[in-house]
């Protein structure tokens, strides 16, 4: 899948630091995908860093259309008021699954639900703390299925 990348311009890393800076009191959320073998399933992983909370979600494929029906099932269970206090920032790589921002931040043309925005490229460091439970998960995974699940991007 070709990515427009136009769907970045106003959602850079250093956008967000501004976003942030002005809206000190917003929830941030890092997301990310976790692949085994290419093809397969992977997990759409979601950490509300104000409480060290992670959500993960078994996707069948890594597209844009799963990330999007997963925020529309959160939305879905959630008052839109909740929904945009628990996931008003959503920080994220630069991964396909991902280009299509305005499908997850608007519920419909007109609610807007959160604010997406992109790590520049190679810059874990950015969102270390989905980064690091990444790590752990692997680690655990290894100790229950007996190898180390490969790490893909």
């Amino acid at each position: 899948m070709r990515i427009d990348k136009k769907c970045r311009i106003g959602r850079t890393y250093d956008d967000y630091c501004t976003f942030i800076s002005n809206h000190p009191n917003i929830n941030i959320t890092e997301m990310d995908t976790v692949e085994g073998k290419k093809g397969g399933a992977v997990l759409l992983t979601i950490l509300l860093q104000n409480c060290n909370f992670m959500l993960a979600f078994i996707r069948k494929s890594n597209n844009a259309q799963s990330v999007i029906d997963c925020f529309d099932y959160l939305y879905s269970i959630r008052p839109n008021d909740i929904y945009s206090k628990l996931f008003g920032v959503l920080l994220t790589d630069n991964g396909t699954e991902f280009s299509n921002p305005l499908a997850i931040e608007f519920a419909d043309s007109s609610c807007k639900r959160s604010s997406v925005f992109y790590c520049d490229p190679m810059s874990p460091q950015q969102k270390p703390k989905v980064e690091n439970n990444h790590t752990l998960l692997r680690l655990d995974l290894c100790q229950v299925f007996g190898h180390v699940l490969p790490y893909e991007r």
